[in-house]
């Protein structure tokens, strides 16, 4: 389904993000909105993931690369990450955020049921980051390293629950 015009890109972005919000709020409250505070991450990657798929739709590699590193650098600079290696593991949690995306855009060719899809999403990001982090647990011990482990992995599990129901309202709207 491509959505070649602006208007419709727009109306996917604000889809995804909000249903992504919206999973975040109920299962945090309104700390979603406080950017330091974890649950921040249902916002900064909502907005990412609905702007990584709305450029894969737009299928312009150059668009996509130039959002994809906006949106990097924002969430860096909104969330004033100070540390060397949380700022690599921000990065590599973007990285991790588009690679699932991507997975997930290539899945939609063969034509899934439409409620299998926000579950691929919500299991493929999930699945994906929590290799992340069990790579990064390998050089960067800590004894409470289980904890952040489990909480990043459902976070992960929600946002893509969330980006996932959020790109099929957009797909029912576009249908319309």
């Amino acid at each position: 389904m491509p959505a070649t015009n602006w208007k419709n890109l727009i109306l996917l972005i604000i889809c995804g993000t909000l249903t992504t919000l919206l999973i975040g709020f109920l299962f945090t409250g309104l700390r979603i909105f406080q950017h330091d505070q974890p649950p921040f991450q249902f916002f900064t990657y909502g907005l990412l993931g609905s702007v990584i798929y709305a450029m894969l739709l737009l299928r312009t590699k150059k668009d996509f690369a130039a959002a994809f590193i906006f949106l990097v650098f924002l969430d860096i600079v909104v969330l004033r990450i100070v540390s060397i290696p949380l700022l690599i593991l921000r990065i590599l949690s973007a990285l991790v955020l588009a690679i699932s995306v991507f997975s997930y855009w290539r899945f939609l060719r063969s034509q899934p049921p439409f409620w299998l899809r926000p579950l691929l999403l919500a299991g493929l990001f999930a699945c994906v980051t929590l290799g992340l982090l069990l790579l990064v647990s390998v050089f960067y011990w800590q004894p409470d390293i289980r904890l952040l482990i489990e909480a990043q992995t459902f976070f992960a599990l929600l946002i893509g629950f969330g980006l996932g129901i959020g790109f099929e309202v957009f797909n029912f709207i576009h249908k319309k």
